[in-house]
């Protein structure tokens, strides 16, 4: 049975019963989960899905250049120059790197190189191999469609996890730093 909000049920329990649900926030406890709490506590683990790499051999014939590195993983990154969870992910990626990540980062880019070589440069990528796809399609399906689509592979290309817009949080980048090569 549905309950609606009511003022008696909020003088209560702060927030109004809901379908049953019991809620008991204070306002100090909010206080100590947004204000006082590490980063970790919020950050909800390492995120993903089920997506694996595909079109590898494919993507590597028409960039003309490989995907995956010889070192036993590669972090696969489909970004496009405009989007700005990509500008994001490619930036805590950045700073991963320059923190010591050892995963050999190949980012792929349908578009022109201009377009590329400006967000490399602004969005802290330089260090990331890049690959210009122009098969409009096949970064489509490459990618499930979704960017930032983000990859870490082993050097077979097995799809180790998939993350896609912001589910790259600081437990998965600290997650790629600890991996060694």
């Amino acid at each position: 049975m549905w309950q609606f909000f009511s003022f008696s049920n909020f003088q209560k329990t702060g927030i109004p019963e809901i379908l049953g649900c019991h809620y008991n926030f204070s306002v100090a406890r909010i206080w100590r989960f947004f204000f006082i709490a590490p980063i970790y506590i919020t950050d909800c683990g390492i995120l993903g899905d089920d997506f694996t790499l595909s079109k590898t051999e494919e993507l590597e014939l028409v960039a003309g250049s490989e995907i995956l590195s010889d070192k036993n993983y590669t972090l696969i990154a489909f970004f496009t120059t405009t989007c700005p969870h990509c500008m994001s992910a490619s930036r805590r990626i950045g700073i991963n790197i320059e923190g010591g990540q050892q995963i050999p980062v190949t980012a792929i880019f349908p578009g022109s190189e201009e377009d590329t070589q400006k967000f490399l440069e602004t969005n802290n990528g330089l260090k990331f191999n890049s690959l210009i796809i122009n098969n409009d399609d096949l970064f489509l399906r490459a990618s499930n469609g979704v960017f930032p689509s983000i990859f870490l592979a082993d050097n077979s290309g097995k799809t180790i996890n998939h993350w896609i817009g912001e589910e790259l949080n600081y437990t998965g980048l600290d997650y790629l730093k600890s991996l060694e090569q």
